[in-house]
């Protein structure tokens, strides 16, 4: 039976996410150009380090896979395409502990590429004390043929 590994919240963090900063983006630039003539170079740095902060959550965001597992296959979606994959095609299943306490994010590391490449991440799971590795990282590992997990120096390529 196929279960879903991946956070339902995943098409909001892909979709929503996106809406949400342009919305705020259009709201702030209405907002400065109804106050009249303001400093040009306040309203510069405000859209700059606005425009910075949105880009990074966008692409961020945007990689994120919806991941569904059965008891032979892992099935990658982006929402336009799907892939079955065997289990033994992965590699290795990793958390950054640098993405530790915002937004989860999980890696998927194959042995030989996809159609989503030689790599895929999702948001797995909510849950409240993120400070940890996600259970599921120690489950997926333990799916896989080897159980191997990637050296830290592998993690950067």
């Amino acid at each position: 039976m196929m279960q879903e590994i991946s956070s339902r919240l995943s098409a909001f963090y892909k979709r929503g996410v996106p809406v949400i900063l342009v919305g705020l983006f259009c709201y702030g630039l209405w907002g400065s150009l109804k106050q009249g003539p303001t400093s040009t170079s306040k309203l510069a740095v405000g859209m700059a380090v606005f425009g910075i902060v949105a880009a990074v959550v966008l692409y961020r965001c945007w990689k994120l896979k919806k991941v569904s597992a059965d008891d032979r296959f892992i099935y990658v979606s982006n929402g336009k395409k799907e892939a079955r994959i065997p289990f033994d095609q992965i590699e290795s299943v990793y958390q950054n502990f640098s993405q530790r306490g915002g937004i989860e994010t999980v890696a998927i590391a194959f042995k030989a590429d996809t159609i989503f490449g030689s790599k895929i991440i999702f948001a797995p799971p909510f849950r409240l004390a993120n400070f940890a590795e996600h259970p599921i990282v120690g489950e997926l590992n333990d799916m896989t043929v080897g159980g191997r997990r990637l050296p830290v120096s592998a993690l950067r390529r």
